[in-house]
């Protein structure tokens, strides 16, 4: 699941909460989704681990589907 989805399906003030969880700002979650920011790994697994794994760090990395045949790693 990517995590704009997330956000939409957990409603509103997920993106506070979330940051709030994670330990970043509220703005650094919106420049994520919207590509402005690639987030460490540190930060990427933080983020996963607020949404309790539903969002995975490789979405959360490089968000998107990967070309039929393509492996993660």
């Amino acid at each position: 699941m990517t995590l704009k989805k997330y956000l939409l399906i957990e409603g509103r003030g997920a993106t506070t909460r979330l940051a709030k969880e994670a330990g970043c700002d509220g703005s650094y979650i919106p420049a994520v989704i919207n590509g402005r920011i690639t987030p460490s790994f540190v930060m990427a697994a933080a983020l996963s681990a607020a949404t309790g794994g539903v969002v995975s760090i490789r979405e959360i990395v490089c968000p998107g589907e990967l070309p039929p045949g393509a492996k993660w790693g």
